[in-house]
């Protein structure tokens, strides 16, 4: 789908490339030396392992799984006592109020690869509770780069044959300058708080 904030991106991230390479780490031979790491005192022979008794029950084991479980295993989406689906992700909390997925980031920064990758999991979570808009609430992001605004204008693109759309409520000022900059601002709701977010997605556009 023809995007007509491409041209904006593209600025953007050469902008941030050239920034990037203005600030590159010193060449190996201008680095410092490091310091010798200290010596390790010699460790003292290994107690034996006191044996199992009969009968006596195994300690759990630690769950593997990146999401945290319930006593029974259950999964880390469940309803809470407000009636409303709750997920947990790597990078924020989400609670899904009517055709409203509210997404509260507990990240600080969204860049480069890692934060792409990190949003676009975050974004098709928030396509399998069944949403229709999103309300991203980034109080805590202090950063987010070109690639990352990227991500968002793909997802919007692919939800706009539903009538779904995209807010972001307490955004950081230079989080907010850089929708400015590149005029997204137009297409993505920037709002005080979630609630205002909310009102803004599910108000029918005219």
């Amino acid at each position: 789908m023809w995007n007509p904030f491409a041209k904006h991106l593209a600025a953007l991230q050469q902008s941030e490339a050239a920034a990037r390479a203005s600030h590159r780490a010193p060449a190996p031979s201008q680095r410092p030396a490091r310091a010798a790491a200290p010596t390790r005192p010699a460790r003292s022979a290994k107690a034996t392992k006191p044996t199992k008794r009969a009968g006596s029950a195994a300690a759990p084991r630690a769950s593997s799984s990146a999401y945290p479980t319930d006593a029974d295993g259950g999964d880390p989406a469940d309803a809470g006592m407000d009636g409303h689906l709750h997920v947990r992700t790597n990078i924020a909390e989400v609670e899904v109020i009517g055709q409203v997925a509210v997404a509260t980031l507990t990240v600080d920064e969204l860049s480069q690869g890692r934060g792409v990758e990190n949003l676009a999991a975050l974004l098709q979570e928030l396509k399998e509770t069944g949403a229709r808009h999103y309300v991203l609430d980034i109080q805590n992001i202090q950063y987010m780069d070109s690639m990352c605004l990227g991500c968002l204008v793909e997802t919007l693109n692919e939800m706009a044959s539903s009538g779904g759309r995209i807010a972001l409520a307490s955004c950081d000022q230079n989080v907010q300058q850089l929708f400015r900059m590149t005029r997204l601002d137009r297409v993505f709701p920037i709002c005080r708080d979630v609630m205002s977010a909310m009102t803004a997605v599910e108000r029918e556009r005219v």
